[in-house]
């Protein structure tokens, strides 16, 4: 299972995306399909998954998403003043945690 580091982000009017960094086995082929964050049942679209640091037994990774799907102000209002501390992540093998 992958590890979510934590980040700091200030989402206002004019931010679409953000970063999500984590570390995973430099073997698990297993990509990430969706993420959700059930605080605020939302569930934003990954644009891009890249590798940042490959070292030894482990990868640096990081998904690229796409916060505002559509009206940019519903979003900022649904997220604004929200700290998220719950993701949950769907790979493409099924597998969900």
């Amino acid at each position: 299972m992958p590890l979510f580091l934590k980040h700091y982000y200030e989402v206002k009017e004019g931010t679409s995306t953000i970063n999500l960094y984590y570390i995973d086995k430099a073997n698990n082929q297993d990509n990430i399909l969706c993420i959700y964050f059930p605080e605020i049942k939302y569930k934003p679209v990954i644009l891009n998954e890249n590798i940042v640091i490959e070292s030894g037994n482990y990868k640096l990774k990081s998904i690229e998403i796409n916060l505002c799907q559509g009206d940019t102000s519903d979003v900022i209002e649904q997220i604004k003043n929200t700290v998220i501390t719950k993701i949950e992540v769907e790979y493409r093998n099924g597998e969900k945690n």
